[in-house]
Formats: C-alpha cells, structure tokens, sequence
C-alpha cells in the first residue's frame, strides 16, 4: 500500500499512475524525469488533467499560445495535428440542431471553422467542450469549413 500524494489515501499499487507536473500542453511529456512522479491515483490524476490542467489549456490566452507555437514548429515532412481554439457557444442554426445540444465554434490553425454539436451539461455549460468525463464517449458530430492558407501546401489545411 502507497499514500497518493494528492488525497492522501493509501491505496494498492496499480490504482497509481504517471502524473506530469509540467502539463502535458506545456512539455510535460518531454521534460526530464525528475519532473514526473508514480505517487499519485489515477483518480486525482484524472481530476487534476481534466478540471485543472485542460481548462488552464482552454483558456483562450495559453490556447493561442500553444496554437502559434505549434504553427511555429509545424513540420510538412512529418505533419502533426495542431490544436484547436475554443471560441465557445454559438447561436448558429446549423442543421439538425436539437434541443439538447449545444453549438460551440471552434477556429482551426489556419482559419478553418468548426462547429461542434454536442450535447449539453447543465452542471459543466462554462467548461468548453462539455464535461470532460464523458465528452468522448457521447455521440456527437461536426461541421468543418476549410481554409487555404497557403497556395503551396494546401495538406497544411487538411
């Protein structure tokens, strides 16, 4: 039995996990290991990395931020995904939208639109991108309006 270093419970040895200290957005999985430890649950982990780390990422600010510096180290031979940034809720008509849901628009790297219909959560409606414990498993669709930013790499878009 360990002692989470977060909710100071004890807990057996496979309820713990890796816990960047840097965030991940910021490095974290690149820094040395000293700033990396296995003393925390995965619950605190996961709380921390949703309602800590990822809202300090959406904040639009760091999220500008993070989006030029990965335009900045944007390599067309090995092409990653660059993130996204939340402009948040829309009043948009898009189509089929339901009652239930919410349109939140969203700007690509390189002027892309997307507009996200998800469902609504009452309890998390500030926390763009809906409630981060069940966002990715609720269905929910997209609607993208590319963009070309430049002439001699139109894949930059796609």
């Amino acid at each position: 039995m360990r002692t989470c270093i977060y909710c100071r419970n004890p807990k057996i040895e496979s309820e713990f996990s890796l816990e960047h200290v840097i965030p991940q957005c910021l490095g974290g999985a690149l820094a040395p290991d000293v700033f990396k430890t296995r003393d925390v649950c995965k619950k605190c982990n996961n709380d921390l990395g949703l309602f800590v780390d990822a809202s300090f990422e959406k904040s639009w600010f760091v999220s500008t931020q993070l989006q030029e510096n990965a335009r900045l180290q944007f390599n067309p031979a090995h092409p990653k995904a660059l993130p996204l940034v939340c402009m948040g809720p829309c009043e948009l008509k898009v189509p089929a939208l339901k009652t239930e849901e919410v349109c939140e628009s969203w700007l690509g790297p390189f002027g892309e639109q997307i507009y996200w219909l998800r469902p609504a959560d009452e309890n998390l409606y500030w926390y763009n991108g809906g409630n981060p414990r069940t966002t990715k498993t609720i269905e929910s669709r997209a609607y993208f309006l590319f963009s070309i930013n430049s002439v001699k790499n139109f894949g930059l878009t796609c």
